[in-house]
């Protein structure tokens, strides 16, 4: 009788790719109060009323060659954030210019399903597909996983925007501006991804890795028509 020790192996791959995509989407219904002008000319404005945000991951990894040959894992996490808005805006108009600064609060409940399907080693149990320079673990079959997790989490949201507008015609305007946002306890699959492979169990969600923080900004430039 031959006996073989089993034991744990690196894992090491010829070429791995990572690719992550983000998806952001936002709607508010909101009501508007405008406060009489100050004494330098600016005014301020109320914003009370209710915000929807969805923020969508997608994490895929693919990683080939090596004692497993082929591993694939795609992992999405879903963020879908509701919740009461709170705001103010100041701004000051200077003859064809307006200058003005925005400035919310969301406290969202945030509704997050993360799934994740994948398949680890492709070819073991197939020694003749495999390079003759590895080691293959014997007592390990092809393995793949389709799991999902349902969380709830607070997520409060700040936005901040600062725009200049130059109004050119009664009709036509021109501005430019930068946004900026930052959500907390957001799902991110990046690290989310469970990549231990054992005797009961192949890769799997890391649901307590569900409250990462997100910073989102950009300029942006636009025109403005008003008939």
């Amino acid at each position: 009788m031959i006996s073989q020790e089993i034991e744990s192996l690196p894992v090491v791959y010829d070429s791995v790719t990572l690719r992550n995509n983000s998806k952001y989407k936002s709607v508010a219904l909101s009501y508007l109060y405008r406060q009489h002008p100050m004494m330098g000319g600016g005014m301020f404005e109320w914003i009370v009323g209710a915000r929807w945000l969805q923020f969508k991951e997608r994490f895929d990894v693919d990683a080939i060659g090596g004692i497993l040959d082929e591993t694939h894992i795609m992992t999405w996490a879903d963020n879908e954030i509701i919740g009461p808005e709170v705001g103010l805006r100041w701004f000051r108009r200077s003859n064809r210019w307006t200058l003005s600064v925005q400035g919310s609060f969301v406290a969202g409940t945030n509704l997050q399903a993360v799934r994740q399907k994948g398949i680890v080693g492709t070819a073991l149990g197939n020694a003749q597909q495999s390079q003759p320079q590895y080691f293959l673990p014997l007592a390990m079959r092809a393995q793949s996983n389709d799991d999902v997790e349902h969380m709830t989490e607070f997520s409060p949201v700040v936005d901040l925007k600062i725009e200049l507008k130059w109004q050119a015609t009664r009709a036509l305007a021109f501005n430019v501006g930068w946004n900026g946002m930052w959500m907390d306890n957001i799902a991110r699959p990046t690290g989310m991804v469970n990549y231990e492979l054992g005797e009961t169990y192949v890769l799997g969600i890391l649901a307590d890795k569900n409250e990462q923080d997100v910073f989102l900004n950009g300029l942006r430039a636009g025109i403005e028509f008003n008939r």
